[in-house]
């Protein structure tokens, strides 16, 4: 469950087209993108499988809001995060809630993850050693290493890369284990909710 939040959490930071060459200037086209739609694929590699585990799905990121992560392959499930809530729903099945009030740490490690690019971003930078790297033309990777020790429990190392936006994000955990994230069909427009989209935020 944290390695989801903390792969949620990541996609509601950086989804911000990024023309920039420097992190500072990425940090300041933060509030360009209001509404994205998109789809992943997911790679997990785990210590002691053969074969690693994929997954795919979509994905509807609200600024503001929140974000839906609907996972259709292998299995269909849902989640829906906002800033109080963590949603999970199988088909047939009633969600699952998790309230900010019953799981304080789960979010505040959310929140500490999601304020890289925040005015406030003090502490994280306290938490990480933050590497920003221009690659060939408009791309360019974020290297993110904690230095806390309870953060260098659960990984080792994320790392982000794209152009416009986020196209890519590998999380490094402590255990060995390695989740690759690919997103593309990225869809800025239009910039608000449709009246059925809404629906997903409503408990």
């Amino acid at each position: 469950m944290r390695l989801l939040c903390i792969s949620l959490c990541l996609l509601l930071i950086c989804t911000s087209p990024a023309y920039a060459v420097t992190l500072d200037e990425v940090k300041s086209h933060l509030a360009a993108v209001d509404v994205l739609r998109a789809s992943y694929r997911q790679t997990r590699v785990v210590t002691g499988l053969n074969e690693p585990l994929e997954s795919a799905g979509t994905l509807l990121l609200a600024r503001n809001t929140g974000l839906v992560w609907s996972q259709q392959e292998p299995f269909q499930v849902q989640y829906v995060m906002t800033d109080e809530t963590l949603l999970q729903q199988f088909p047939g099945q009633p969600r699952q809630v998790k309230k900010k009030a019953d799981n304080r740490e789960l979010f505040k490690f959310v929140s500490l993850v999601s304020s890289l690019f925040a005015e406030q971003g003090t502490g994280l930078e306290q938490s990480f050693d933050i590497v920003f790297a221009v690659q060939a033309g408009e791309a360019w990777k974020i290297t993110l290493t904690p230095r806390a020790a309870n953060i260098r429990k659960v990984f080792t190392s994320i790392q982000l890369a794209g152009k416009q936006l986020v196209e890519d994000v590998e999380i490094n955990e402590a255990s060995g284990n390695k989740t690759l994230i690919h997103f593309s069909d990225m869809d800025t427009s239009p910039a608000f909710l449709s009246t059925d989209e809404k629906l997903y935020f409503q408990n």
